[in-house]
């Protein structure tokens, strides 16, 4: 795969500047990504998912509420390329996700490395959801993943959402362990 296959690059940090939603980061370990408006966030460096983002409740009770997490993690030994990881990861989908269906794999710019945009629909409980990821690896090795997750009903306006919130991720450089960027 060439570059030419990932679509035009361009700069996350310029995309934040251009938008007009807030963002959010770690900037212990270079993370920072768009807010969709009026989303709760919550940030712990120290956690699995370090940045999580929920939106406010709809209209009608039980409804799902959409949601965005952001993870960063060392890949294990032997995947430290996209094409190694994107492999890995789409395998722990299909091992853990209840009835998980794989909808698309795309190569793209993701925080001006070369990522990747998957898109999986799986039961969970009485809803059935789908998750619009987006992964890359730094040069410094640490892989950032974004995961969008919504009801199928509510994907039609939440992939947009998700979308917009990753053009504007600038992937984390590092992990913070104890404290301390590591």
């Amino acid at each position: 795969m060439s570059s030419d296959d990932l679509g035009e690059w361009y700069d996350p940090r310029a995309f934040r500047e251009a938008s007009d939603w807030k963002s959010t980061g770690i900037p212990a370990i270079g993370l920072e990504v768009l807010v969709p408006d009026g989303w709760w966030v919550h940030t712990d460096p120290e956690a699995p998912a370090i940045i999580t983002m929920i939106c406010p409740p709809g209209d009608r009770p039980g409804d799902f509420h959409p949601t965005i997490a952001l993870t960063v993690e060392h890949p294990p030994d032997g995947l430290s390329g996209i094409r190694e990881y994107t492999r890995e990861l789409v395998a722990g989908i299909r091992a853990t996700l209840t009835d998980a269906h794989v909808l698309a794999i795309d190569p793209l710019w993701v925080g001006g490395f070369e990522g990747r945009r998957v898109v999986t629909g799986y039961r969970d409980g009485t809803y059935t959801l789908v998750a619009q990821q987006y992964w890359a690896i730094a040069d410094t090795g640490v892989a950032t993943v974004f995961t969008g997750t919504s009801s199928l009903e509510q994907y039609l306006w939440a992939s947009d959402i998700f979308a917009h919130s990753a053009a504007g991720l600038t992937l984390a450089s590092s992990l913070v362990r104890d404290g301390e960027a590591v």
